[in-house]
């Protein structure tokens, strides 16, 4: 997987105040903070309790 590269927009002193993506690598940047969310939900509800999937169909139905 090749790096995501980007442009810095700058102000009047030099100093970076913003990033430009290609809309490709804003594409694969938004997937992995997805992919880290997903995994974030996972870890939190680990100890959940688990419901029977044809329970969770007979609560829908209702």
């Amino acid at each position: 997987m090749s790096p995501i590269k980007g442009q810095y927009v700058v102000d009047a002193h030099g100093h970076r105040k913003a990033v430009l993506l290609n809309l490709k690598d804003y594409a694969r940047l938004m997937k992995i903070i997805g992919d880290i969310r997903d995994v974030q939900f996972i870890h939190r509800h680990r100890h959940d309790k688990l419901v029977p999937m044809h329970e969770v169909h007979n609560r829908l139905k209702k």
